[in-house]
């Protein structure tokens, strides 16, 4: 699953360009203007090609588009809360409670196999109070 890049980028963590092609990072600290290096998978080729970009996930060529890191891979654990959304809400968010058994949200009342959105993200910072009380409440 896909969600959109957050910062800092890391060693070890698959991530994907603009124009959807797979980078994994190998180092985070080469130093310099570029110091985010990694390997980029062309599909067509079945090959990896060393790449490097900015502390934000800029790409060292300049005028090319759709080759800066924007999303990551990242797998919701269960019970976590995350938000949730369609492709064609276009100002509109969910959240609510992941539940990783059956690739969902937990539904509004506590119990699984809940409505499954098109995209899923995490949720940052500290819970809120009802979701503590919340969390609680959802079926094992």
């Amino acid at each position: 699953m896909k969600t959109p890049v957050r910062l800092p980028i890391e060693v070890g963590k698959r991530y994907y360009l603009g124009d959807g092609r797979l980078v994994q990072i190998y180092n985070t600290d080469a130093g310099g203007g570029y110091p985010i290096h990694g390997a980029l998978y062309t599909e067509s080729l079945e090959e990896w090609t060393m790449i490097k970009f900015t502390r934000d996930g800029r790409i060292a060529l300049s005028g090319i588009s759709g080759m800066d890191i924007v999303w990551e891979e990242w797998t919701p654990f269960d019970k976590e809360l995350v938000w949730g959304w369609d492709e064609s809400y276009t100002a509109y968010r969910n959240v609510g409670f992941y539940d990783a058994i059956n690739r969902c949200m937990f539904q509004i009342d506590g119990e699984r196999d809940g409505y499954a959105w098109d995209n899923y993200a995490p949720f940052d910072g500290e819970l809120p109070e009802w979701a503590k009380e919340a969390y609680k409440k959802l079926q094992d």
